[in-house]
């Protein structure tokens, strides 16, 4: 059986960038400042993910001034799965089957 392996690579990459930032607050903040909070909101790219199942019902809740919208399978108190950022309720289809199966409801935004 093969273990593995840590990655020094993604390790001496996140070194540079915290160096990287450290000199730019120094000599630039205020650009070091807009590079990290484009960083920080950058959606980062869509993963491929399987399909929704089939026989879900579309649902909306207003939440907070903000209307949320999804999926719902099954009834009765419900298992909801929430995405990250970036991503889709798609995402989590793997999930709805064997939550169901178990005799859970589920939902998921999408």
């Amino acid at each position: 059986m093969s273990r593995p392996r840590k990655s020094t690579i993604v390790r001496s990459r996140n070194l540079a960038r915290r160096a990287a930032f450290r000199t730019a607050d120094l000599l630039a903040p205020s650009r070091a400042g807009l590079i990290a909070r484009d960083l920080w909101f950058t959606v980062p790219p869509r993963l491929v993910a399987e399909p929704l199942p089939e026989g879900g019902e579309r649902f909306e809740v207003d939440s907070l001034g903000a209307t949320v919208r999804g999926h719902v399978w099954g009834t009765g108190p419900v298992a909801y799965l929430v995405h990250g950022w970036g991503g889709n309720g798609a995402q989590l289809a793997a999930f709805v089957r064997p939550l169901l199966a178990d005799g859970h409801p589920a939902a998921c935004h999408g």
